[in-house]
């Protein structure tokens, strides 16, 4: 009797630890983020001619190009 109790516990184990590895993978299938930065444009020098500012996040020096003519969006490369 104590055996099949055990088979039983195993099986309800088994159960909770399938179920949890259905519902942590079904999350991260939908885990997303958000790559905004927050930057200062140091330089506009070249914002009109060559249509980039040279940015800082504080610690990285990038060129970003505007990408949108609604609000401030801009592509940044290295």
């Amino acid at each position: 009797m104590l055996s099949n109790e055990r088979a039983l516990s195993n099986e309800a184990v088994e159960s909770m630890l399938k179920a949890m590895e259905i519902i942590s993978s079904a999350q991260l299938d939908n885990i997303s983020y958000d790559k905004t930065i927050i930057c200062t444009i140091v330089d506009n020098s070249r914002a009109t001619q060559e249509s980039y500012y040279t940015v800082s996040d504080g610690s990285v020096r990038f060129k970003a190009y505007v990408t949108s003519t609604e609000g401030n969006k801009y592509d940044i490369d290295d």
